[in-house]
């Protein structure tokens, strides 16, 4: 291809690509947005939020926006931290851990977040005979049963002692993690098939600071709910970001360029030459 007709096919992506940015942000000032970039060609089926089944990507956005984990492991100070929970205690020979949750939590549609969801959730993964669902085959490794002591908390009876049980699947580490889902949506649902969207339900939910604005094969676009129930319970502040926006941007040329124009604020894979150019 001629220099002459890559330059006009970049000024062609990256008008679209301006535009299309500017239309989302157009009701939310630029300087409440942030800009992620993701590193692939296309959102590959970008209503379907079904993590569960193996394939399905929650990179753009639902993983770091709407979803939350038990607890998250510092790699600075080597510490697992609480969140959704308060603590994970096991006994003195490492075969039953207690688990604790934080009171106050509650999904985005208001509900109450607690050790029904849990139940629901490793009970749906114990309960299934292809092990294939996500963390399926792990929680049937190791847990004989649950019990739930009261509507915050829940105790695992593990098949063998297990030093790292809240490390390997309920702490987030950078990637990764058992997710639990709300009881109240997925019962009678159909674990394999289910996508957990539909607009007029509002699902998405989770229990993050983002709610789900729009699902498109190019872009995924979250706004702040202000009633996240961090802030509610006075636990922590809300995030200052009031919109997060993140597209695809297809090659290092067209990362570069929106960078230099102020419309991307975080990059996936970008050479120094581009970087530099």
């Amino acid at each position: 291809m001629s220099t002459f007709r890559k330059g006009l096919t970049l000024a062609i992506v990256l008008a679209i690509l301006f535009l299309t940015v500017g239309v989302l942000a157009q009701d939310v000032a630029r300087e409440d947005t942030v800009i992620f970039d993701i590193d692939s060609s296309q959102i590959a089926n970008p209503t379907n939020f079904n993590w569960m089944v193996p394939g399905t990507l929650r990179n753009h956005g639902a993983h770091q926006a709407m979803w939350e984990p038990l607890f998250i492991l510092n790699y600075e100070t080597g510490e697992i931290e609480p969140w959704l929970a308060t603590s994970f205690d096991a006994n003195e020979t490492l075969d039953v851990w207690t688990l604790h949750l934080r009171d106050g939590v509650k999904w985005s549609d208001g509900e109450a977040f607690n050790a029904d969801d849990v139940m629901f959730t490793i009970q749906m993964l114990l309960d299934d005979e292809t092990a294939t669902l996500g963390e399926a085959a792990n929680m049937q490794q190791w847990i004989e049963s649950i019990e739930k002591i009261d509507d915050l908390t829940v105790q695992f009876n593990l098949k063998e002692p297990n030093p790292r049980f809240q490390l390997d699947y309920f702490s987030v580490r950078i990637w990764g993690n058992v997710v639990i889902l709300p009881e109240h949506v997925w019962a009678g649902q159909d674990p394999f098939t289910f996508t957990f969207y539909d607009e007029e339900q509002g699902w998405p939910i989770g229990t993050g600071p983002y709610t789900l604005t729009s699902a498109e094969t190019d872009r995924m676009v979250w706004d702040r709910d202000d009633n996240w129930w961090g802030a509610e319970t006075g636990w922590m502040e809300l995030p200052e970001p009031l919109r997060l926006i993140w597209i695809i941007t297809s090659t290092e040329e067209n990362r570069a360029q929106l960078m230099s124009n102020a419309q991307l604020d975080s990059v996936m894979n970008l050479t120094l030459g581009a970087f530099e150019a």
